[in-house]
């Protein structure tokens, strides 16, 4: 269920599936998720999943959230998600922050090996907030998609400023981990993405 009044909606129902991960549910094809993005450091990633309409954006605690592919995001330290409340998310007037997972964690408009050792570093856990890497930053040290920060895209954004290309996993499920033909604790085998 929810309420709209104007351009907000106030979300009613909070469903908790599981203790790590909480659900905030509404009527329509909306809800609010979150998931870990970095597990060292406790940061979370908000998503916002639903329409919204053209000229607006979700909302958390009044700040927009960043559009990254179809959803609407922000991250938040594991203190401030276990604090979210149904009344921290709304759809208000506004223009969205396209974000690109593209490597450039220090937005300097170019990706190079300081990228890759902040991506690191956000991984180990180095930087625990959004004061000296943005949460936009953030966002954009997950090359691969999979909603969280780790040595796997340090390693990629690493590979992109020294081949100029982002390498992309072969399946491990084979059992091997290696790199260069060494095994490698922590690391599938890779090969350059086609292109």
């Amino acid at each position: 269920m929810f309420g709209a009044s104007g351009n907000t909606m106030d979300i009613e129902d909070i469903v908790l599936s599981d203790p790590a991960k909480i659900s905030v549910a509404y009527a329509g094809d909306f809800k609010v998720s979150e998931a870990p993005f970095v597990e060292a450091s406790g940061i979370k990633m908000i998503t916002f999943v639903g329409d919204v309409a053209e000229g607006q954006v979700a909302t958390m605690k009044g700040a927009p959230m960043f559009k990254l592919g179809d959803s609407f995001v922000a991250l938040a330290t594991a203190d401030e998600a276990a604090a979210l409340t149904r009344g921290d998310f709304a759809v208000t007037a506004g223009d969205a922050q396209v974000v690109a997972a593209d490597g450039d964690v220090n937005m300097n408009g170019k990706v190079n090996i300081v990228d890759a050792q902040l991506a690191y570093d956000i991984a180990r856990a180095v930087y625990t907030d959004f004061s000296a890497v943005s949460m936009e930053g953030f966002l954009k040290a997950d090359v691969n998609g999979d909603a969280s920060v780790d040595a796997v895209d340090a390693f990629a954004i690493q590979h992109f400023a020294l081949v100029g290309t982002f390498s992309e996993q072969i399946d491990c499920s084979i059992g091997k981990r290696c790199y260069g033909g060494f095994p490698v604790p922590g690391f599938c085998c890779i090969r350059p993405r086609r292109t």
